[in-house]
């Protein structure tokens, strides 16, 4: 009895929270010039100086409404509108397919893990196309001021990754409110606008999308659908964007940006251990300056003397 009635607490407090937890909100950032992008990494980097510990991600979220919305957008009665995103889908199954748990080990700023704000940072300034050069720039203004830690740059991968994959949920959620507008715009239809006083058809009155949506249910033969291929148009440059900048992220080698690499390469028995040894080396070195509060590339030069 008391294990069914502990069973029934959880259940009911586990439907609570879900209904009370709010949804990740969309957030648009402005593509940069370089001068711009300049100025607001030095910003950017002064402000996120002083990390927390522990940070939460929302990627078992993300990639199990991301599965959802691509086998639900495949349906027929889409009549092929969103059959691109559904067949370009091969990369977003491997990003898919990734463990992020290792980022929540990570300095924090506003409870998100800071590569995970530093990506976020890099990738909008470009419009979602991932360029070396913004974060080389964003990756040396940091470890000017204080090195990037080794679980940052060895996580660095899966923040981008992390980034994209959010990006993409954005993007599918946004095609699933077009495919909401076209179930109401065929239900519209189907009532011969009998029902335009209904509350969910007066909040699409003066949408393009919405009109041009009961057009295309009611067979009309129109040749350009503006607003309607605007809109998937946009969505699905982005989409190939992210879909690109995945592919980039994945054969990227951040260590490179691992300042600490150029006191240790100097020696003979760094360079020559193996990648292993590399690694497990370069996290105690890591802890190790953690623990004396130490930038890990003072640090470094501590142990060349």
């Amino acid at each position: 009895m008391a294990y069914a009635l502990t069973i029934l607490v959880v259940t009911v407090f586990f439907i609570v929270y879900m209904i009370l937890k709010k949804n990740p909100k969309e957030v648009y950032f402005p593509v940069l010039t370089n001068a711009e992008y300049e100025e607001k990494s030095k910003l950017l980097v002064f402000d996120y100086q002083s990390p927390d510990k522990g940070s939460e991600i929302e990627d078992k979220k993300y990639k199990r409404r991301i599965k959802w919305l691509l086998f639900k957008l495949k349906n027929k009665k889409y009549k092929g509108i969103f059959s691109t995103f559904c067949e370009d889908r091969q990369i977003v199954d491997k990003i898919c397919k990734i463990d992020f748990g290792a980022l929540c080990d990570n300095p924090s700023v506003n409870g998100k893990p800071r590569a995970v704000e530093l990506a976020r940072f890099c990738l909008a300034s470009t419009g979602w196309i991932f360029v070396e050069d913004r974060f080389k720039t964003l990756a040396n203004e940091h470890n000017r001021l204080k090195t990037l830690t080794f679980a940052e740059i060895t996580t660095m991968k899966e923040a981008f990754l992390y980034i994209i994959l959010e990006k993409i949920y954005f993007v599918l959620e946004n095609l699933n409110t077009v495919a909401k507008a076209m179930n109401l715009a065929k239900k519209y239809v189907k009532d011969n606008g009998m029902a335009f006083d209904n509350k969910k058809y007066k909040s699409f009155s003066k949408s393009k999308l919405f009109l041009e949506l009961c057009m295309i249910e009611a067979n009309y033969q129109k040749k350009d659908k503006e607003c309607l291929d605007g809109v998937i148009d946009g969505l699905y440059m982005t989409y190939s964007r992210l879909c690109d900048s995945a592919e980039s992220v994945l054969n990227f080698d951040f260590s490179r940006y691992y300042t600490p690499l150029e006191i240790y390469d100097k020696f003979d028995c760094f360079e020559n251990a193996t990648e292993n040894q590399k690694f497990g080396f370069l996290s105690l070195a890591s802890s190790l300056s953690e623990k004396e509060n130490l930038d890990e590339f003072m640090y470094a030069i501590r142990v060349e003397k």
